[in-house]
């Protein structure tokens, strides 16, 4: 398995908004940590938040900034740039570290500051 490409699809069906392609990518009993909550999601409750995000905007981009395989999985360092329906633009920061186990996401972390983003889900 390339699992560069395989980090790299995973991105494009976000990008895309293709929920049941992204589906594909996660093991059944995948989880989801973030550092804003600290809450560990399911993969049908990070597949509602990435929707929301979506419907939330006009456009979604994930632009890598880092990719590297780790034992296990990947690194990956990304801008997390949104658009608004309005057209402005809102960018953050984001680190996450992937485990794959036979080829799709046991477990992902991640850390993001999601303040820069907020306005895209209150109106902008």
């Amino acid at each position: 398995m390339d699992t560069l490409k395989f980090a790299r699809d995973f991105v494009t069906q976000l990008e895309q908004g293709n929920y049941e392609e992204a589906r594909q990518f996660y093991q059944p009993d995948c989880r989801i940590w973030h550092n804003f909550d600290n809450a560990t999601q399911t993969v049908d409750e990070n597949l509602a938040l990435l929707k929301r995000m979506i419907e939330a905007s006009q456009k979604i981009e994930y632009i890598i900034n880092r990719l590297e395989i780790i034992e296990d999985g990947y690194l990956q360092h990304h801008t997390l740039r949104m658009t608004s329906k309005s057209g402005q633009t809102y960018s953050a920061e984001a680190c996450v570290i992937a485990t794959l186990k036979d080829g799709k996401l046991s477990e992902t972390k991640e850390w993001i500051d999601v303040s820069p983003l907020m306005p895209i889900f209150t109106g902008d």
